[in-house]
């Protein structure tokens, strides 16, 4: 996604830590987690009354989107719409709770930062796990929690 000069400074207003970072002769914006947290965390962004940050946490080796997508709007109908939905930036789970924001127009706080290798993808590519911080992180910032484990989620299991 390419953005302008003014962009970037609007952005950089908000978040005072965005870094741009150039990529294929783009200029892609990066914003941590932490910082989208800090900035959107605790508002009412969709004014419907009350404020959701929702962190959604499952395993990294579960990929089925249809499922995934009827377990969140069920969530939906009997909580509310989310204002934020929080990520770790893992696979699976992770990555499709980023695509599912992104279709929905919802803010999503992804802590890439605290991956050694920041790539995401929705499958799993076995790289390292996230510290132990990443998961304070996300208890912190959310008001309310999503999990979908699996038999073999150690993270997710932790968070509930």
């Amino acid at each position: 996604m390419g953005y302008n000069i003014q962009t970037i400074q609007n952005l950089n207003a908000k978040w005072p830590s965005l870094s741009a970072e150039t990529y294929l002769g783009e200029t892609m914006v990066t914003t941590s987690g932490q910082d989208v947290v800090d900035s959107l965390g605790g508002r009412d962004l969709n004014q419907d009354g009350s404020v959701i940050n929702l962190a959604i946490v499952g395993s990294s080796r579960f990929y089925d989107y249809e499922i995934f997508e009827k377990a969140i709007e069920n969530w939906v109908e009997n909580n509310g719409y989310p204002d934020l939905i929080i990520v770790g930036g893992a696979s699976g789970v992770d990555y499709m709770a980023e695509r599912w924001a992104d279709n929905s127009s919802i803010e999503i706080a992804v802590f890439t930062e605290e991956w050694s290798d920041p790539t995401r993808s929705l499958v799993d590519t076995g790289r390292a796990e996230a510290p132990n911080t990443l998961t304070e992180k996300i208890l912190k910032g959310a008001s309310h929690i999503l999990a979908m484990p699996s038999d073999t989620s150690k993270w997710t299991r932790i968070v509930i």
